[in-house]
C-alpha cells in the first residue's frame, strides 16, 4: 500500500509539471486569474465498465542521462511499470532491470483501450519517470525514452519567476488578514534540486518557505489526501517535497492568516532570487508602503466570489473608484537577490470583510432550561467556535476553488490555446476536481492535437 501511494503521488507531481514545463515562460509572468466564463464545472462522465484486458503487449525503452556531467546509466537498475485502467485503478505492475545503455523491456503487459502506462525509477534518491498516454487497445509494442537526472542541493539554478500575494480581510476582523501566496519557480540547471532535509513522508524537501512571523491556520492547496507538503505551524514554515525538475515550472499555493488591526509588516524570505512579484489589495482604506513595490498601484483585477480568486479587467472597461470589487496591483519594482527579503507594510483598518456564508441558528422546541443553557454557552464560546468554523470553511472551500475549463478548445484552436487548455487541465487535476479517467482522456486528446502544431513549428 505504501509503495502504491508513493507511485500515485509521484504521478500527480509529474502530471502537474510536465505541461507547465512545456509552456515555460508563457505562464511564468501571469498571475492566477480566471474569466467568469471559465468558472464552470466539468461534466460528470458517464459511469462505464472498465474494459477487461484483451491481450498483452511489450513496453520497451531506455534511460537517458539528462545531467551533462552525470554518471553513465549502469546496467542492473530496477525499473518499474505501472498500468492504470480508464478509471485510474491499477491494472498491473511490472519490474525489469536495465541492460547495456540503460535499455529495459517489459513483456506480456496487460492491454486494453484507454490503459495508461507509467515507467518510473528511484534514481539519485528521487522517484523519476515518464508517461505513455492512454492507448487504443490494439497496440503490440510501446516505447519511450525516460530522461533521468542527478540530484543537487545547490539552490543557485532555482529562481522564483513569480511571487504574488492576494490580500483579503478575514471574515472576523479580530482575526486580521487572509493571504493567498502563489509562487512559481524554475530550475534552470540540469540536476533535480532538493535540500538535505527529509520530510515525514520520506521524501527530500525541495523548497522551504518561511512565512511572515505570526502566520497561522496555514493551508497548502493540494489534492485531498496528498502528502506533498509538511507544515510547521509553530514556526510558520512549509516544506514542499515535489522535486524541482530541470526546465519545469514548479507551482506552490498557500493560504494563511495574519493578525491585523490597523498595521502590519509582512516580511517574507524565499531563499531564491525573485524575478517578478506583486501584492494585490482590495479597493478599501488599507494602503501599502514599501521601497520594493509600487506604492500607488493600479486597478487591474476584480475579485470573484469568496475573495480568493480574481479576474482581469477588460482593457476598455469603465471602473468606478467606489467599486468595492476592484483589486489594485502593486508590482515589484525590480528583481530581488536570493538573500533579500520581500518586505512591505499595510496600514489602515479595512471598512469591510469578504462575504461568507453565515451560520444561522434556528431554535427548537426544547424546554426553557435547555434554551438557557445554550444561551449561556453561546455567550461564552460561540464567537470562538464560529470563528474557527468560518476559517475552516473558507480554506476547505478554497482548496477546490480552481478554475476549470468545461469545453475543449475548438477545432481551429491555436498552439497557445491548446497549451493553455493543458495547463488548466493539470491545475484542475492537481486540485482534485477532475477524476483520473477524465484527466487522462482529455490530456491525451489535447496532446494529440498539439503534436502536429509542434512539428510544424519545428519544420519552419
Amino acid at each position: 500500500m505504501r509503495k502504491r501511494l508513493v507511485i500515485h503521488l509521484w504521478f500527480m507531481a509529474m502530471a502537474a509539471v510536465l505541461v507547465l514545463g512545456a509552456c515555460g515562460s508563457e505562464l511564468s509572468g501571469e498571475p492566477q486569474i480566471v474569466s467568469e466564463a471559465e468558472i464552470v464545472s466539468l461534466p460528470t462522465p458517464a459511469v462505464t465498465d472498465t474494459p477487461e484486458p484483451i491481450g498483452t503487449l511489450t513496453v520497451r525503452g531506455r534511460l537517458i542521462q539528462g545531467t551533462g556531467d552525470g554518471d553513465p546509466i549502469p546496467a542492473g537498475l530496477a525499473v518499474e511499470l505501472l498500468v492504470l485502467d480508464a478509471q485510474g485503478e491499477i491494472a498491473g505492475e511490472y519490474e525489469a532491470l536495465t541492460g547495456a545503455g540503460g535499455a529495459f523491456v517489459f513483456e506480456d503487459v496487460v492491454r486494453a483501450p484507454e490503459y495508461a502506462y507509467f515507467v518510473h525509477i528511484g534514481y539519485a534518491g528521487v522517484t523519476q519517470g515518464a508517461q505513455i498516454a492512454p492507448i487504443r487497445g490494439d497496440e503490440e509494442d510501446l516505447s519511450l525514452d525516460v530522461i533521468i537526472y542527478e540530484r543537487s542541493t545547490d539552490p543557485v539554478p532555482v529562481a522564483v519567476t513569480r511571487a504574488q500575494m492576494l490580500i483579503t480581510y478575514a471574515p472576523i476582523n479580530e482575526f486580521g488578514i487572509e493571504v493567498r501566496l502563489d509562487l512559481e519557480l524554475i530550475n534552470t540547471g540540469d540536476r533535480i534540486v532538493t535540500t538535505d532535509m527529509v520530510a515525514d513522508n520520506g521524501w527530500p524537501v525541495s523548497v522551504q518557505i518561511e512565512l511572515p512571523v505570526g502566520a497561522f491556520s496555514i493551508q497548502p492547496m493540494q489534492i485531498e489526501g496528498s502528502e506533498r507538503y509538511q507544515v510547521d505551524e509553530n514556526n510558520a514554515l512549509v516544506w514542499d517535497t515535489w522535486p524541482l525538475h530541470p526546465d519545469q515550472v514548479h507551482s506552490i499555493t498557500l493560504l494563511y492568516y495574519l493578525p491585523y488591526t490597523s498595521e502590519a509588516v509582512l516580511d517574507q524570505a524565499f531563499g531564491y532570487a525573485v524575478m517578478n512579484g506583486a501584492v494585490l489589495l482590495p479597493n478599501d482604506t488599507v494602503t501599502l508602503d514599501s521601497e520594493q513595490f509600487e506604492t500607488d498601484g493600479e486597478f487591474r483585477y476584480r475579485v470573484l466570489s469568496g475573495g480568493l480568486r480574481i479576474t482581469r479587467l477588460e482593457p476598455d472597461e469603465d471602473i468606478s473608484p467606489d467599486d468595492t470589487t476592484l483589486i489594485k496591483a502593486h508590482d515589484l519594482l525590480g528583481p530581488l537577490s536570493a538573500d533579500e527579503r520581500l518586505i512591505f507594510t499595510l496600514s489602515g483598518r479595512p471598512s469591510r470583510t469578504v462575504d461568507v456564508i453565515k451560520p444561522v441558528y434556528e431554535p427548537d422546541d426544547g424546554d426553557d432550561s435547555t434554551s438557557s443553557l445554550l444561551l449561556v454557552l453561546g455567550g461564552i464560546g460561540v464567537v470562538v467556535l464560529l470563528a474557527g468554523i468560518v476559517l475552516w470553511w473558507r480554506q476547505r472551500r478554497a482548496s477546490v476553488m480552481v478554475p476549470l475549463v468545461g469545453e475543449m478548445p475548438g477545432p481551429a484552436a491555436s498552439k497557445d490555446a491548446l497549451l493553455r487548455a493543458l495547463a488548466d487541465l493539470d491545475d484542475a487535476f492537481d486540485a482534485g476536481q477532475v477524476n483520473e479517467a477524465t484527466y487522462h482522456a482529455r490530456r491525451a486528446a489535447l496532446k494529440q492535437r498539439l503534436l502536429p502544431l509542434m512539428d510544424d513549428e519545428t519544420d519552419q
